[in-house]
């Protein structure tokens, strides 16, 4: 049988508590007999604050410019400047060329979203 039940959720970027419903099947009809297996999904359309509207729907490029070893115009990835180490002399940090492009050593940086987020402290 079908059963739905509903939970409430806090947006993670406004705090805004809205109710999903969650709906479980566990494999029976009404008659008793065996149709399927257990079956849980989510019924959330997502916050329509202006960030929880783009979860799901933006992309960000993974490129030099928005890596956390990016620093004004240098890579601080230790890895990476190890392995060009190996064949030339170098010191603590490598000048980026080309800002668009990514290694395989990139990762995100999360300082990215402070220009979103407002600072409450002020």
């Amino acid at each position: 049988m079908e059963r739905k039940h509903y939970e409430k959720r806090r947006c993670i970027f406004c705090g805004q508590v809205r109710t999903i419903t969650i709906i479980e099947d566990d494999g029976y009809d009404h008659l008793g007999h065996h149709r399927g297996t257990l079956e849980r999904y989510e019924d959330d359309d997502g916050c329509n604050c202006s960030l929880g509207r783009l979860v799901g729907k933006a992309e960000i490029v993974p490129m030099c410019l928005n890596c956390e070893f990016y620093d004004s115009g240098y890579c601080t990835n230790r890895k990476k400047i190890e392995a060009i180490s190996d064949m030339f002399a170098i010191g603590d940090k490598v000048r980026v060329k080309k800002t668009d492009h990514k290694c395989k050593e990139y990762k995100l940086n999360p300082n990215i979203f402070k220009a979103l987020i407002k600072d409450r402290c002020e």
